[in-house]
């Protein structure tokens, strides 16, 4: 039996939406995600960044956006100084990262990872401001990268097609997911200082892994998709943040990507 908790939950839609999904989280339950107006599906629905400070919502959208036909931006971490990032898709169809102050409502210029083809994602910020995502290379295939203070470093997971990264923590710890020429797809755990990476799988759904976040305290949230073909979530513990990827390869036990990260 799952463990039992006192635990309540509290519907969080930006007013007016028709979808809305929640994507990060700070200590002071500042949240940031993205909302749509429609649900048609098949990628024609708009994304529209919000923020959530105190219950009190705001839209987000970067200026570098279109000013008419399809809109796409989304916001998908947040640190403790209520700095987020996310990404938004200019009118030529470039997807680029960028950071949003959201104290002061301010916008960082494009971040662009020097070896992408226009299609780059800020997918996480730690609280020392350095941020982890993916680009799309001249391959056509996804990369991840660690901006630490505007120097780009690549990280490939060895033998993977794509490598993407979805959280970061303040050890520099970070993860995600690798797809392999397969189509299977396994969780991964990075040292992006060193880009040295580890795949874990939850038991329950080895091939069919992602890891979204991490915390300090090594933790891990994601999803595996079981054999009936259902989404389940997951919370991993792994070993301490300073001994992680000290490990060998191939660990075992407990243990996301639409656009490849998803529009709503």
């Amino acid at each position: 039996m799952p463990p039992s908790y006192n635990t309540s939950f509290t519907n969080e839609n930006f007013p007016g939406s028709v979808q809305t999904q929640v994507t990060g989280i700070n200590n002071a339950g500042t949240t940031v995600g993205f909302w749509s107006d429609t649900n048609m599906g098949g990628g024609t629905d708009n994304n529209f960044g919000f923020t959530d400070v105190g219950g009190t919502f705001t839209e987000v959208n970067h200026p570098g956006g279109p000013s008419t036909g399809l809109f796409t931006d989304q916001l998908l971490g947040v640190n403790n100084s209520n700095t987020a990032v996310g990404f938004y898709v200019d009118a030529g169809g470039a997807t680029h990262g960028y950071i949003y102050n959201i104290g002061t409502m301010t916008f960082s210029g494009n971040i662009d990872d020097p070896n992408g083809v226009g299609a780059t994602t800020a997918a996480a910020i730690n609280n020392n401001g350095q941020i982890a995502g993916f680009y799309v290379g001249l391959d056509g295939n996804m990369h991840g990268f660690f901006d630490n203070g505007g120097t780009f470093t690549t990280i490939n997971a060895p033998g993977a097609m794509d490598t993407v990264l979805l959280g970061l923590n303040d050890f520099g710890e970070a993860v995600g997911v690798q797809t392999l020429a397969s189509g299977a797809l396994d969780g991964l755990i990075c040292d992006a200082f060193t880009g040295t990476c580890q795949t874990l799988d939850d038991p329950n759904g080895i091939g069919t892994t992602t890891f979204n976040g991490v915390n300090d305290r090594g933790q891990i949230v994601g999803f595996y998709v079981n054999g009936e073909g259902n989404t389940i979530g997951l919370l991993a513990d792994v070993p301490e943040p300073a001994s992680l990827l000290l490990l060998a390869g191939g660990l075992l036990g407990m243990g996301v990507v639409g656009r490849r990260r998803g529009t709503a």
